[in-house]
């Protein structure tokens, strides 16, 4: 594997992976412009920004505000339900460049979409994994149900890039790296309460441990600074969770994560990606398992921290959706899936090298299997979403 530093992602933004994310990222914008209510530039961009987006524009436009206790669902009132990282960076573009909150949640979320694509290609990169692998990969990801929700005025796409930019330069033992870990660490723990348990991945990576240390450390702090100025300004350090209670219902049930038969989904998307999550559990700890007793070396600890995150993801989300009929699981399984596809690669990568001839077939027949999921699955599910009807 090759030594990863700072000169490799300089080469980066000079070679064609900038060119290809910018073109997936472009792709994605355009499908989503056309298949919005008001096709087309730009009208059918600002279609973009619906449901949470109106939150997130709320935080954007005039900060945070709640009444204590907060009351449900009412932004004019209390809108303390969000965390900040995504919101208050449009709120900068909002102010220094004047432009209106949806548009600048808009362009927060494309620019962090097209990041996200830069450090995914460039991990698989520097991971040496092959062009026809790293084609399926792309496509993989793109074929899930809730893809589209990178450039939408959510907050996926930054919180998706935060996090593999974390991963990505904490691979690297210096004080540029550690800087810019941190920093992307603490952007990601702002963006979203699940990023709480990434800041481990380099302890578990088995890093330098006190940079290791240093980085989840600072990286919490994200997180953190959001509870201690509830704290300080609303006298309410738990005025995120107080909110979504109040709001949503949401109230975390901590063992609903190990009953699994008891675990229902009010709608038919979540409860597939619900029963395939744990699928998904099962199918990777039997092959690590065969892998363990058939392989000298199985290379897990390189794949340790992302099973980890997964199941962390999972775990959050169940636990705080379990009463709530597990509603958004499907948009939030796409933290873990993209984690799987690269436990996926990484597995694919202890096979001996295919023949050329076999690997174009294996990218014909998946590919087009995978393009069928996203023309049949996702496409309709993003028509919905963007005509108001509830997806994720």
């Amino acid at each position: 594997m090759k030594k990863l530093n700072l000169k490799i992602l300089l080469h980066f933004f000079q070679s064609k992976i900038l060119w290809i994310a910018g073109l997936i990222t472009s792709g994605q914008i355009f499908l989503a412009c056309l298949l919005a209510p008001h096709s087309g530039f730009p009208a059918g961009y600002r279609d973009l920004c619906i449901w949470d987006c109106g939150w997130y524009s709320s935080i954007a436009a005039d900060g945070y505000h709640s009444t204590i206790p907060p009351v449900p669902q009412n932004g004019a009132l209390a809108n303390v339900a969000f965390f900040p990282g995504y919101p208050y960076l449009a709120r900068i573009l909002y102010r220094g460049l004047h432009i209106e909150p949806r548009l600048a949640l808009l362009l927060i979320a494309d620019l962090a979409c097209f990041l996200f694509w830069v450090v995914f290609l460039a991990l698989l990169r520097h991971w040496g994994v092959g062009r026809y692998a790293s084609m399926l990969s792309v496509l993989a990801v793109l074929a899930h149900p809730a893809s589209f929700m990178l450039v939408v005025g959510y907050s996926e796409s930054l919180f998706l890039a935060s996090f593999l930019a974390f991963i990505y330069f904490s691979y690297q033992n210096t004080r540029k790296s550690t800087f810019l870990s941190s920093g992307f660490g603490f952007l990601m723990t702002a963006t979203r309460i699940v990023g709480i348990p990434f800041v481990v991945f380099p302890i578990i990576q088995n890093f330098d441990m006190k940079r290791a240390f240093l980085i989840s450390l600072l990286s919490v702090m994200g997180a953190g600074s959001f509870f201690l100025y509830c704290g300080i300004q609303f006298g309410k350090f738990d005025l995120y969770m107080a909110t979504q209670k109040v709001g949503w219902g949401i109230v975390p049930h901590y063992l609903a994560f190990f009953d699994f038969y008891h675990l229902k989904a009010w709608y038919p998307w979540d409860a597939w990606a619900t029963r395939l999550s744990y699928w998904a559990i099962l199918i990777f700890f039997v092959l690590e398992c065969v892998l363990k007793r058939c392989m000298k070396d199985s290379q897990l600890r390189g794949r340790l921290p992302f099973y980890f995150c997964s199941l962390s993801a999972l775990f959050v989300s169940v636990s705080g959706l379990s009463e709530r009929g597990m509603m958004s699981v499907i948009r939030y399984s796409l933290v873990w899936y993209i984690l799987s596809v690269f436990c996926v690669v990484r597995l694919s990568m202890l096979m001996r090298p295919l023949p050329d001839r076999l690997n174009i077939l294996i990218l014909l027949v998946v590919g087009s299997f995978l393009f069928g999921i996203f023309f049949q699955v996702q496409v309709p599910c993003q028509i919905d979403f963007l005509r108001g009807y509830w997806f994720a």
